[in-house]
């Protein structure tokens, strides 16, 4: 797994960036919700907490923003409330399962399943040329 991308790492190293995705993030949300009174201001506010709770929050600081970007996008097709607040999104963060969690276990696996068949054809390769002298 690329820890440099998970919200801890970000948070601690790249905190402005993390807070501009979450920025992203959440006034993507309110559009999707139909949400219009919304100032830059408040964008601004809900993303810092969103930040904070992403970075104080054990499950969550594992996500990758990807993973963040998921659960709200789910969650605002399953809202029927059409609001956003810390407490329905700490609700669509703890229903949400990481996908690229699995991608990249598959990945490595995948990886690692091709590395033994690369070596063993090798190894069939030289003893196909001992035979042959």
């Amino acid at each position: 797994m690329d820890k440099e991308k998970q919200v801890w790492f970000l948070y601690k190293n790249h905190k402005q960036q993390l807070t501009l995705d979450c920025v992203d993030i959440i006034s993507k949300a309110f559009l999707e919700l139909g949400v219009r009174n919304v100032t830059a201001e408040d964008f601004v506010t809900l993303a810092n907490i969103l930040v904070e709770d992403l970075a104080s929050t054990p499950k969550f600081a594992k996500f990758y923003v990807e993973d963040v970007k998921g659960a709200f996008h789910h969650g605002v097709r399953n809202n029927d409330d059409f609001t956003l607040s810390v407490k329905v999104w700490f609700k669509w963060l703890h229903q949400f399962e990481p996908k690229s969690k699995a991608k990249k276990e598959k990945l490595e696996q995948a990886k690692s399943q091709q590395l033994e068949w690369v070596e063993r054809t090798k190894l069939i390769g030289e003893h196909v040329k001992k035979l042959k002298s």
